[in-house]
């Protein structure tokens, strides 16, 4: 019985990663449509959407802190986008990985 639960368990880890993998496209438009349908939502409902609703990260004021250099900064794991590259935010790792205003599918 335990090797069902396992086996199950695996599929659906696969199939999240052949979705992730093979259709971005229809993921992104998947959110978008839902994103369209909580907005009129939250209209309908006699509020404004940038109350009740996130914030992009580039849309928000943050603290401009600066970090001292850490000694990790050019391991191997990290990607090779961004090793060797000091940061003082996560939010400067996420814009250089590509998550930003312009980002697209």
């Amino acid at each position: 019985m335990k090797n069902k639960g396992k086996a199950k368990s695996s599929l659906l880890a696969h199939d999240i990663k052949q979705c992730s993998k093979n259709n971005r496209c229809e993921q992104n438009e998947a959110l978008e449509s839902f994103a369209h349908e909580q907005t009129i939502f939250i209209e309908q409902h006699n509020k404004k959407v940038s109350d009740v609703t996130h914030r992009y990260y580039w849309e928000l004021m943050g603290k401009k802190k600066q970090k001292p250099t850490h000694p990790g900064e050019e391991d191997d794991f990290i990607p090779q986008k961004i090793r060797g590259n000091h940061y003082n935010s996560w939010k400067e790792i996420a814009y250089d990985l590509g998550y930003n205003e312009d980002s697209k599918c």
